[in-house]
């Protein structure tokens, strides 16, 4: 379980990279959203005709403190994003997949019907 007081930050940095970052999604009426599970959030877009498409989930490893990043990978399962360690600060995570330097995270285009 995650403490509620790294939750509650964590929480907040989402907010503000999904507000941050609508724009890299071709479709205007795409929203980028999170939804949490225990001891993950995925981050995913959505436009409320279709289903949402995952980006990138986020785990919390409650042992060591700290969170690791995966990748989309054959629905719905996940792949973790060996490429960037796991880290303390969720910060960094959101660095690396904002810069996304293997393209595995941001589709490429996102039909929308809205």
């Amino acid at each position: 379980m995650i403490p509620e007081l790294i939750k509650r930050r964590v929480e907040g940095q989402l907010e503000t990279f999904c507000l941050q970052h609508r724009d890299r999604l071709v479709c205007p009426h795409v929203d980028l959203q999170t939804f949490w599970e225990k001891d993950a959030v995925t981050l995913e877009a959505r436009d409320g005709c279709n289903p949402p498409q995952p980006i990138a989930r986020f785990r919390y490893s409650t042992d060591l403190g700290q969170w690791s990043l995966f990748a989309p990978h054959d629905a719905p399962a996940w792949r973790l994003c060996l490429d960037v360690q796991p880290s303390l600060n969720l910060e960094r995570l959101l660095t690396y997949l904002e810069k996304d330097p293997l393209n595995v995270f941001w589709p490429p285009s996102f039909t929308c019907f809205s």
